[in-house]
């Protein structure tokens, strides 16, 4: 993995390697996803129209590596029952996308999370969807062409729009909102790690989760990343003090 003073295990920029060896550790995977995908048609508001793999946009207590190991690059049987749209396969940021194969990612600062969650709660209200916490923590958005359109017009904010192809590395910093739809069959496997430049924002996140309704897939700390760096200051601490040498017998 590129990185590896972040992404190995025993990185020194993973505070992940201070977790305590005789405690119970996070699972940081690696975690392997196999992925669907379709290119004609898709549209991610309109529950009339036939879906390919994707995941809503949501955001993630730690940081994360994804690499996809490989992607089918012939004709998907799905597209083939499907009427011939060119609009359909035209992305106004990514071009044509007849020829595309891999994953389309959006990638959102975390800074830009409060105007995204504005957004979110007045499609809502328009389309009457119900949310009942957090619509980026429930995953009940994928934010289409239109929204994202809406997004930077009223709200000036702009994510970054990338296909992802075989043998890709896409880094995905803690708390920054993201999406993904798979443009064609694909394997990818991810890693978790905690950078000392996103702890804060683990935190952030380990409170924001616990808040969420009891039951909730998010409201468990499975990060413990406080518990991380506890552990980490200690470490830290040991090294930068010096050790008093015991008193000499007289």
């Amino acid at each position: 993995l590129p990185f590896p003073q972040y992404t190995h295990r025993d990185g020194v920029l993973n505070l992940a390697r201070h977790f305590p060896p005789d405690c119970v550790p996070p699972d940081l995977g690696p975690k392997m996803y196999n992925g669907f995908g379709q290119k004609h048609a898709w549209r991610g508001m309109d529950p009339a129209v036939a879906k390919g793999g994707h995941t809503n946009l949501h955001c993630d207590v730690s940081d994360a590596v994804n690499v996809m190991v490989d992607v089918y690059e012939g004709d998907d049987g799905d597209d083939s029952e499907d009427e011939t749209d060119e609009a359909s396969l035209a992305d106004a940021e990514l071009g044509s996308l007849s020829c595309q194969h891999g994953a389309i990612w959006d990638i959102y600062r975390w800074q830009d999370t409060e105007a995204i969650l504005q957004l979110l709660h007045a499609v809502a209200r328009e389309r009457d969807v119900e949310i009942t916490s957090n619509p980026i923590h429930d995953q009940l958005f994928y934010l289409d062409d239109t929204l994202r359109k809406r997004l930077r017009d009223q709200y000036k904010v702009r994510g970054w729009r990338f296909v992802q192809r075989r043998g890709d590395a896409v880094f995905i910093p803690a708390g920054c909102p993201h999406q993904v739809r798979n443009l064609s069959s694909c394997v990818k496997v991810a890693l978790d790690f905690v950078s000392p430049e996103n702890a804060h924002r683990c935190v952030h996140l380990t409170d924001e989760f616990a808040k969420l309704p009891r039951g909730h897939h998010l409201s468990e700390d499975k990060l413990q990343v406080k518990t991380m760096l506890l552990h980490t200051m200690k470490h830290l601490t040991e090294a930068l003090m010096p050790r008093r040498q015991p008193a000499e017998a007289e």
